[in-house]
């Protein structure tokens, strides 16, 4: 639904599956961070409620910063297919450049 719905803001309704699986990337990625958050760092953590708060919200800070280049591989290679290959090639050297600046 989210996805037809940015589809249908953006203008590009026919974008809808891309955006879609889009979408797709934090509720499923989300869910894999709560549960490793769940299942290995909670049963660590004081039983002070305060400490399990500020664990879970840079549990959630790490797992978005985790999530956001798989989304953002995702949507160039899906929309890839549809640009030119001087496009491509700008978007690759944009992503290999972007990576070596953030390690």
């Amino acid at each position: 639904m989210a996805g037809g719905v940015a589809a249908l803001l953006s203008g590009r309704l026919a974008s809808w599956p891309v955006a879609t699986l889009l979408v797709l990337w934090p509720a499923f990625g989300g869910h894999c961070v709560e549960v490793g958050f769940l299942n290995h760092v909670r049963p660590r953590l004081p039983d002070a409620r305060l400490m399990q708060v500020l664990a879970r919200v840079a549990a959630w800070f790490v797992g978005g910063v985790g999530l956001a280049p798989g989304m953002r591989l995702t949507a160039v290679v899906l929309v890839a297919n549809t640009l030119s290959s001087d496009r491509c090639s700008a978007i690759a050297r944009t992503i290999e450049g972007s990576s070596v600046r953030s390690i």
